[in-house]
């Protein structure tokens, strides 16, 4: 299979630079009304918008950012909220600016890449960080707290991204408390890694449990580790943000939350 993708993205490649050749021979010899050319220029056409439609039709804005609005296949790894594990309120506090500012998502994108490269020198020494963070609109999946996303690209190699919920990321810069964010990111990174490095990266393959259990962190098939998730609700015309420690009696604390302020783990 991977064969023949990578067959096709040459096939393509081949077709447009082929393309472009007639197209701009026609040009310069002003002869643009042959069939080379029409069929040359429906060739790029097609390649570029049925791309363009495939990219945007999992996208869209988000304070000058793309967020991811469904899942773009192929979907590498998600971590969501598991249904038959405690939910304990850490805190609540008041959502008066739904969104995240242009200028705050820049800086926390930084301190995610700082972690990130922490993580991977720890744990994947010979992973780099090739992908981009980008906002998830939680609203349209409330359990959904992140995803690693790897988009085919021409030839041969995937664009990454790893996506982290909007209003996980916002209780993290309301609560200036980075930890409540680690969990779910570093659960993406491990999916991230194990791609990059062809071992099982899908969640409840072993590859994938056996690294989350070495790490510590929350796989979506047991709560060995404890989970965090954020969820919203409105009360008396006021938006209320819950964040919760999801866990059950046997759970450990995961990555990272060690570090929360006054978190408890009876």
């Amino acid at each position: 299979m991977r064969l023949l993708r990578k067959l096709g993205a040459l096939s393509i490649a081949f077709g447009n630079i082929w393309s472009w050749a007639v197209i701009l021979s026609g040009v310069s010899n002003n002869n643009i009304e042959t069939s080379d050319f029409l069929l040359s220029a429906s060739v790029i056409f097609a390649t570029y918008f049925f791309g363009l439609c495939k990219l945007l039709g999992a996208l869209k804005q988000y304070r000058g950012e793309l967020v991811l609005t469904h899942a773009p296949s192929p979907s590498l790894g998600r971590a969501v909220l598991k249904s038959n594990s405690k939910r304990n309120v850490y805190m609540t506090y008041e959502v008066k600016e739904d969104r995240i500012s242009e200028d705050d998502w820049k800086t926390y994108k930084v301190k995610l890449e700082d972690y990130a490269k922490s993580f991977f020198e720890k744990y994947y020494p010979t992973v780099g960080v090739d992908f981009e963070f980008r906002l998830l609109d939680q609203k349209l999946d409330n359990n959904l707290n992140g995803r690693h996303t790897a988009l085919y690209s021409y030839f041969g190699d995937h664009d990454n991204y790893i996506y982290l919920s909007d209003w996980l990321v916002h209780a993290s810069i309301y609560c200036d408390d980075f930890s409540i964010v680690v969990p779910t990111l570093s659960h993406e990174l491990v999916h991230y890694a194990l791609f990059k490095l062809g071992k099982g990266h899908r969640d409840g393959q072993n590859d994938f449990e056996k690294e989350l259990e070495r790490i510590g962190l929350p796989s979506h098939y047991n709560r060995k580790f404890m989970a965090i998730h954020v969820s919203r609700k409105e009360e008396n015309g006021k938006m209320i943000a819950e964040i919760n420690v999801d866990k059950n009696e046997q759970s450990k604390p995961s990555l990272g939350m060690d570090k929360m302020k006054g978190v408890t783990y009876g």
